[in-house]
């Protein structure tokens, strides 16, 4: 049977320390990517919003916040967006970072209010029972849901996440700043994971070209990342080094 992209991401998130029930994926995930599809299918399976949010509680200060939002303002529809506000308000009333209010404070409430999953859009008695059940967060949202049932045994400890995925050691040091969005856009962003001009690098780790410039040379000093002349001969390159 083929794996369904509910099936994906499931496993994912038990490869990034969730217990889902599921076989971990072997493979490290884009943090910021998991994220932004899990926001994308959990119209299709409510589990993807409870592994999202529970990841968020213990983890949430591996994210490259920067370049969450950058993604999500390019790729993201506003019902999409608001379903990823849902799970980090939820994360946050149980813990989770205080800085991803800064990622949720961007996004905006449906004006017109849904029940989270497709199938309950289909039925009127579905959707009514979606709207009677929601939390209070997602009417906030406009995206009717119960409230996430959290269970901390769920969740692997962040030791385990290190031992298991040894570069997410770049974001936790950094806990999730420009330099770790800055990291992680070269990892999975750019070709080579090379770049050839600091406006590149600002825009695909969604920083203002001061901040890059800053976190760039902060990161230089740090050994790991190195500037150098680019292919074809231009004037600025930048890249990370191997063993990062």
């Amino acid at each position: 049977m083929l794996a369904t992209n509910t099936d994906r991401l499931l496993d994912d998130w038990a490869e990034v320390g969730v217990r889902t029930g599921g076989a971990p994926s072997g493979r490290t995930p884009d943090l910021e990517r998991l994220l932004v599809e899990t926001a994308r299918h959990a119209p299709e399976d409510a589990r993807l919003l409870q592994c999202g949010a529970t990841w968020l509680v213990t983890f949430g200060q591996f994210v490259a916040r920067r370049r969450l939002l950058r993604l999500v303002t390019d790729e993201l529809n506003p019902e999409i967006q608001a379903i990823l506000g849902l799970a980090i308000d939820e994360a946050m009333q149980r813990g989770a970072p205080l800085e991803l209010r800064s990622l949720r404070d961007t996004w905006r409430p449906l004006g017109d209010p849904v029940p989270l999953l497709y199938a309950q859009r289909e039925q009127r008695a579905l959707w009514a029972n979606a709207e009677q059940n929601a939390s209070d967060h997602s009417r906030h949202w406009g995206v009717y849901a119960p409230p996430i049932e959290f269970r901390p045994d769920d969740v692997r400890p962040p030791g385990w996440l290190v031992s298991r995925h040894p570069s997410y050691r770049d974001r936790i040091v950094r806990r999730g700043d420009v330099r770790a969005s800055i990291i992680e856009s070269l990892r999975f962003d750019a070709p080579g994971q090379r770049v050839s001009s600091e406006a590149e690098i600002a825009r695909l780790c969604g920083a203002n070209p001061a901040t890059a410039q800053r976190a760039l040379r902060a990161l230089e000093l740090e050994g790991v990342v190195c500037f150098g002349e680019a292919p074809k001969g231009n004037a600025f390159s930048v890249r990370l080094r191997p063993q990062t």
